[in-house]
């Protein structure tokens, strides 16, 4: 079973997906998330509320759910080129991504096929907000919980059909998505702002534990928990 946000969309929706991602390089603000965008080849304008609101969203949306606080500077850059996007070295089966302080989007007409523009931007804000305030997370935490934050605990929303990606990848994915949905099933969100406060006094084996204390269901691949964070 897919979501809405798998299922390739209608013309409405693609038309304005494609509106929004038309933008012109600049750097705005919204409630203290400075955005700044910068794009690939000629692109004309679209106004410059559409773009934040989106991002104010996503921002509103993480900090309830984390506690996080997202006044932060981000940048983004937007490709016309997806093979601008590819020349960056960032995943060919991606339609974004979040590397070395900017969150790159690829090719905008991949938003409208495959998931939507809000939850992409969601998932990759909170990389860029995870990586700006230097909480030493493992990959597979941070992934899994990017996914959970964006697309919502239904466990069946995660697909990865628009794509070629060896069984491996899949798999990997598939399981952060669900050691986070579990996690946030069993504690609530209320568990996953609690595990960020004692992030501040804790490495991340002892917040996790101190957090979820009881038997959650984590794959020896994310094993042991002390292990050096990983990177993507």
């Amino acid at each position: 079973m897919r979501s809405e946000g798998d299922i390739p969309c209608s013309r409405r929706l693609t038309a304005l997906i494609v509106f929004i991602l038309i933008v012109l390089a600049g750097r705005w603000s919204a409630e203290g998330l400075e955005i700044q965008i910068q794009v690939q080849g000629n692109i004309s304008g679209i106004p410059k509320g559409q773009i934040l609101e989106l991002f104010q969203v996503s921002a509103q949306k993480i900090a309830y759910l984390t506690g996080l606080d997202t006044d932060f500077p981000v940048r983004v850059l937007v490709y016309q080129n997806p093979y601008e996007y590819l020349r960056e070295g960032l995943p060919a089966w991606s339609v974004a991504a979040y590397r070395n302080g900017v969150i790159h989007f690829r090719d905008p007409l991949l938003f409208a096929r495959y998931r939507t523009l809000q939850e992409v931007i969601t998932h990759e804000l909170l990389h860029a907000l995870i990586s700006y305030r230097s909480v030493s997370l493992p990959f597979w935490f941070e992934e899994g919980l990017a996914q959970v934050v964006s697309q919502g605990t239904d466990f069946s929303d995660f697909s990865f059909d628009y794509c070629r990606v060896d069984r491996e990848t899949v798999f990997y994915y598939r399981e952060t998505q669900r050691v986070l949905t579990e996690l946030v099933d069993r504690y609530g969100w209320v568990g996953i702002r609690h595990f960020f406060v004692l992030m501040n006094d804790y490495p991340f084996a002892g917040a996790f534990r101190v957090a979820f204390p009881l038997e959650t269901s984590i794959p020896d691949i994310f094993l042991p928990l002390e292990r050096e964070n990983e990177v993507e």
